[in-house]
């Protein structure tokens, strides 16, 4: 037995749940990534700790902007 046709929620609104959902994922993962590459730089090269800061805030940067998209999906 289905809820009354007034209780059910709109077609995608569960897909609306799961985009927003995966929101901390991206801020957390960006980052995390950026920074494992900054890292594999910076030991295959011999460069300063400024690759793992540089690689970390456009992951950051990645992050923020997949982000925004998903908001706009959403809204």
């Amino acid at each position: 037995m289905g809820l009354p046709a007034a209780q059910k929620p709109p077609p995608g609104a569960w897909s609306q749940v799961g985009m927003a959902l995966s929101i901390p994922t991206l801020m957390v993962s960006g980052p995390l990534v950026g920074y494992g590459l900054g890292w594999l730089v910076r030991h295959w090269t011999g460069w300063g700790a400024w690759v793992e800061a540089l690689l970390m805030a456009l992951g950051m940067i990645a992050g923020v902007r997949e982000v925004i998209k998903i908001i706009r999906k959403i809204s």
